[in-house]
């Protein structure tokens, strides 16, 4: 954790003194003194849809996840210096929630013993299997917008992220609760645990994990000011992974996509008291 900071401390140094060497001319007598260059603070809070590309696997041999989708939720702030006239240099910090969950159904054959004899019928049964994987990430993204207009800009950053939960579950669910005998009696289905009819059958950390991700994002947001200052934008994220979460499974990557909300403040001067 402590290396997540000082990697933040590093990148907001680098900023602030990039915004000095763009920093105002002094007004004299024959020149008129320039405007600063823009520079804004921010929050932005938003969620969205995770999904996943490739296969995870459990510790069942026969048990391969795909097409896993979740909730994704992300909070952070940011920091931005105008550079070119609709052009801006920053960077975010943000915490994201990254689970995603898989499921499919199979028939798996059960042993029943006819009752009044020694006998065992094999009867399928359905279950539904459950692979669930809960992540969250902490995120520095240094990205470029480009103001196409006072009302709309798009975004391009990329994100390095830092695993700091990774999590794997594998549940099975009873789907079937009766089965019927070829004697025509009718047998009653149940895990035996007296814990309903879903049975945990692996709950640990994420093996194999790579706990440092990188992500290409682009954004489209539209920009309405709510004052001199205060700006609101929604924006629309869509984030594409550049390496897998983990080797426990085949190219196992988590895509996700974002509808946020952006508060921004500008500390640019006004012309007014800058004169002055």
């Amino acid at each position: 954790m402590l290396l997540l900071f000082k990697t933040l401390i590093i990148i907001l140094s680098i900023l602030f003194t990039y915004s000095l060497s763009f920093s105002q001319q002094l007004a004299s007598p024959i020149a008129p003194g320039e405007l600063p260059p823009d520079k804004q603070i921010g929050i932005l809070v938003g969620f969205g849809s995770n999904f996943q590309s490739g296969e995870f696997y459990v510790e069942c041999d026969d048990c391969i996840f795909d097409k896993g989708n979740g909730f994704g939720f992300t909070i952070g702030a940011l920091y931005e210096h105008e550079i070119f006239e609709s052009l801006y240099l920053g960077a975010q910090v943000l915490f994201d929630i990254m689970d995603i969950t898989s499921t499919y159904r199979e028939r798996e054959s059960i042993k029943f013993k006819i009752e009044g004899t020694d006998d065992y019928e094999t009867v399928p049964v359905l279950f539904r299997h459950i692979g669930e994987v809960d992540l969250s990430y902490f995120t520095l993204a240094p990205y470029i917008k480009w103001s196409t207009a006072d009302f709309l800009y798009f975004k391009f950053a990329l994100n390095g992220s830092f695993v700091i939960n990774a999590n794997i579950k594998h549940s099975q669910e009873l789907l079937d609760k009766k089965a019927l005998l070829s004697n025509g009696e009718t047998a009653t289905i149940s895990f035996g645990t007296g814990k309903g009819n879903t049975l945990t059958l692996q709950d640990e950390k994420l093996p194999q994990l790579n706990s440092f991700q990188l992500y290409l994002s682009s954004a489209i947001a539209f920009n309405f000011r709510l004052s001199h200052r205060l700006f609101f934008s929604p924006e629309f994220q869509y984030n594409i992974p550049m390496n897998n979460i983990s080797e426990y499974g085949k190219n196992f990557k988590i895509n996700s996509w974002r509808f946020l909300i952006e508060i921004r403040y500008s500390l640019k001067e006004d012309r007014i008291s800058y004169i002055k």
